[in-house]
């Protein structure tokens, strides 16, 4: 026996969407239900002449007009659900009034202690002077106690002579070769970072560094976009045995 429910959105298309003039767009909605929904389709709250395939909408290839809030509406005798999708496109004239999207999350990080890590992330919007602020344990790094001698940020700005430099150049050089476990640390040969990337760059690691790390990206128009990463520091085992010593003064060697 099957019982009656109201309908609920399972799967959908994401809920922001960004295209360029001429990609080709499907939206998609799927629900559950029962008696089986009913699925019609609204876009900035009208209903869309557009032709659907199943539970697919097809917009086809995407013109400026095709920018809105687009809806897939499910009812059945029980009731309704709806999800909403936004959909934004790219030309010389595009703004997103909605903020800046991180379109590359910083990943988490494993090191040594006493590396050199760095940390990236990039957003769009429009416009496109995005600016980066990082933070650990929800203060700025930049006036963090423990980490704001040993950082950098670079901002996305074309112009070089506005990065917040709070360290000399010449440290970013690792001062030991260790073996990392992710291509985010820093090499010998990286000498500048691309400035179309929001970059956290931390010197000389400790344990104490270990943690979660924020990006957040703006362009001063709507939300501001936040995303975590860890930073995982390790150590050699000599010295993670020194730090246990130090930490448990208790501990006997038998």
């Amino acid at each position: 026996m099957r019982y009656c429910s109201p309908p609920t959105v399972t799967h959908s298309s994401p809920e922001y969407l960004i295209k360029n003039i001429g990609d080709w767009l499907e939206l998609f909605c799927q629900s559950n239900g029962h008696p089986t929904p009913s699925l019609s389709w609204l876009k900035d709250s009208r209903k869309v002449n557009l032709k659907q395939n199943g539970s697919r909408l097809i917009v086809g290839d995407v013109r400026r007009d095709s920018a809105g809030m687009y809806q897939c509406l499910f009812r059945n005798d029980l009731g309704s659900a709806t999800r909403h999708i936004r959909l934004d496109v790219k030309d010389k004239h595009w703004i997103s009034s909605d903020g800046v999207h991180i379109v590359e999350p910083p990943r988490n990080v494993t090191s040594m202690e006493g590396s050199d890590v760095k940390m990236t992330c990039r957003a769009e919007g429009r416009p496109s002077s995005v600016t980066y602020q990082w933070y650990k344990d929800r203060l700025n790094v930049n006036s963090h106690p423990g980490l704001s001698a040993r950082v950098m940020v670079n901002n996305n700005n074309n112009n070089n002579n506005n990065k917040n430099v709070n360290i000399n150049k010449n440290k970013l050089k690792p001062h030991h070769k260790h073996h990392h476990h992710h291509n985010n640390v820093m090499d010998d040969d990286d000498d500048d970072t691309d400035n179309s990337i929001g970059t956290l760059t931390i010197v000389n690691i400790s344990k104490d560094d270990d943690g979660w790390y924020t990006c957040a990206a703006t362009n001063n128009v709507g939300r501001v976009a936040k995303v975590d990463a860890y930073l995982n520091v390790t150590c050699e085992l000599l010295a993670c045995l020194n730090i246990y010593l130090a930490l448990n003064k208790s501990f006997i060697w038998r």
